[in-house]
């Protein structure tokens, strides 16, 4: 495992990474996915009333 140090930082006192298993990499890829078509559709129906204020 790597570890992170900081030039600042006390003997021991380093992390280790833990890295991501293969399902929770997928498991967060569906959920920006997810994220990404909620945030869009937000997006749409937004302009869609702006467009309908202007009218």
């Amino acid at each position: 495992m790597e570890s992170i140090s900081s030039p600042k930082a006390k003997p021991g006192t380093s992390k280790r990474l833990n890295p991501l298993t293969p399902s929770e990499i997928e498991s967060l890829r569906q959920e920006s996915k997810r994220d990404l078509k909620r945030m869009q559709k937000r997006l749409r129906l937004r302009k869609a009333q702006r467009e309908a204020e202007q009218v």
